[in-house]
């Protein structure tokens, strides 16, 4: 298990950019199983 956080995208010159912030999501959705608050787990 492992919790993302991210604070300050963007918001000074050592933030990451909004860019690389979503390459990161978009490397995470396609490559690991992702649950969140509210959701069933999938079944195996």
């Amino acid at each position: 298990m492992i919790s993302m956080m991210y604070h300050h995208v963007n918001s000074d010159r050592c933030s990451n950019k909004l860019p690389i912030f979503e390459k990161h999501l978009e490397y995470i959705k396609n490559n690991f199983t992702s649950t969140f608050p509210q959701q069933n787990l999938p079944k195996n």
